[in-house]
């Protein structure tokens, strides 16, 4: 085991909360547990903490309150934002449309009704890793992430708008949603939260509760329940709500609003800490880097916090036990894919070779870890994967 202290590598999959958001939950009285719809004192009293959650969040978003929907979960949003784009597909008889390189909870549902509707399947442009081929016909709906938590590559939405905005030919405008959960807090989201219809976003990768997410619905959209039996949040999400867990959202998505750029430049110095113990292996061809050794892109176009390492040889999911053992937490694919047995739809469909595939971890940091601890973590990480290496070249010699 390490002798110091780690930081967290694996920050995607859920940061740590907030001890100002831990504080403001524990703040509120027993009524913020109480029922937000019955009709007594404590029900309204519930309903006020929720309200003015839900209000919150909208102040801090340039929304609307009418367009903020809770729910589970960024899983829930996701499929809540898919199955309304299959609705409008059925509808308008048109595609929906969607990218190679979704979280699972976008592309499951979408697999899911493969054959039912027409899914029309973007493409990554070859010529940049990070740019969404436009559909070349009309569509009713269409799904883009807005970061990709695993390999860091952000898109660039606006230009996407406008190209599935110029291919309507006559038809309706179609719809566009985008899950923003691993850009909150580690970039502005306004340009997307300006050409977007739906939104997710999930207040525990930044520092909020689980068990809550956000469905942003933008006036004109009509999202489609995946629940049914109640008429909670105007009927788009049936269930009963938990007050606390707003406010704890809301506190989380207004810090990461006020703060996105002090984080990001405290996320990127950590970030070059931490891979600056591995330049040798990178200098020797052992180790690259997506979106720096290949697939080349510009940094501004990179998570900040975020990047995917291939290891030459190495076989990641035998990589990952070694470095656990060092306290060195990383994860091969996004965290709720983790234990499949095959590489990510992101990394096939960035043309990587399968060794290749096979061969990539993901390290994520948070904004409050110490630069020296991480390059502690990166050094560790280099021994580890170079002991790992050699091993592996005694067994084939």
């Amino acid at each position: 085991m390490s002798a110091f202290r780690l930081p967290d590598l694996d920050y995607n999959a859920g940061a740590p909360l907030d001890p100002r958001v831990d504080a403001a939950m524990r703040a509120l009285d027993a009524s913020a547990d109480a029922n937000p719809h019955a009709v007594h004192e404590r029900g309204r009293a519930a309903r006020s903490i929720l309200e003015s959650a839900r209000e919150r969040i909208a102040e801090a978003l340039a929304m609307r309150p009418d367009e903020i929907v809770f729910c589970s979960g960024g899983t829930e949003a996701n499929n809540i934002a898919v199955a309304t784009g299959v609705r409008y597909a059925r509808s308008r008889k048109l595609p929906l449309a969607t990218s190679p390189v979704e979280h699972p909870s976008v592309s499951a549902p979408v697999d899911a009704v493969r054959g039912e509707i027409e899914v029309l399947d973007l493409g990554l442009d070859p010529a940049d890793p990070v740019e969404l081929l436009s559909p070349q016909r009309p569509i009713a709906f269409l799904t883009g992430i807005l970061a990709q938590g695993e390999t860091g590559f952000v898109h660039d939405l606006g230009k996407l708008r406008r190209a599935i905005d110029a291919d309507r030919a006559g038809e309706p405008r179609p719809f566009l949603h985008t899950d923003a959960s691993q850009a909150l807090g580690r970039m502005s989201i306004e340009a997307a939260l300006a050409c977007a219809d739906l939104v997710t976003l999930s207040p525990h990768k930044v520092g909020g509760p689980r068990g809550i997410g956000v469905l942003v619905v933008r006036e004109g959209c009509s999202p489609e329940p995946v629940l049914r039996g109640g008429s909670q949040e105007l009927g788009r999400r049936p269930g009963t709500q938990s007050p606390r867990l707003a406010i704890g959202a809301a506190l989380a998505i207004e810090l990461a609003q006020q703060e996105w750029l002090e984080r990001r430049m405290a996320m990127q110095a950590g970030l070059d800490s931490l891979l600056d113990p591995l330049r040798a292996l990178r200098e020797s061809g052992a180790l690259r880097i997506l979106g720096e050794d290949v697939l080349v892109v510009d940094r501004s176009r990179l998570l900040p916090n975020t990047r995917a390492l291939v290891c030459d040889g190495v076989v990641a999911r035998d990589l990952l036990p070694a470095l656990d053992m060092h306290g060195v937490g990383v994860s091969y694919g996004s965290a709720c894919s983790s234990g499949a047995l095959e590489p990510s739809r992101s990394l096939v469909s960035l043309g990587l070779s399968e060794d290749d595939q096979r061969a990539t971890v993901r390290v994520s940091i948070g904004p409050s870890s110490e630069n020296k601890l991480l390059r502690n973590a990166g050094s560790l990480f280099s021994q580890v994967l170079g002991a790992f290496s050699e091993k592996r070249d005694r067994r084939t010699r």
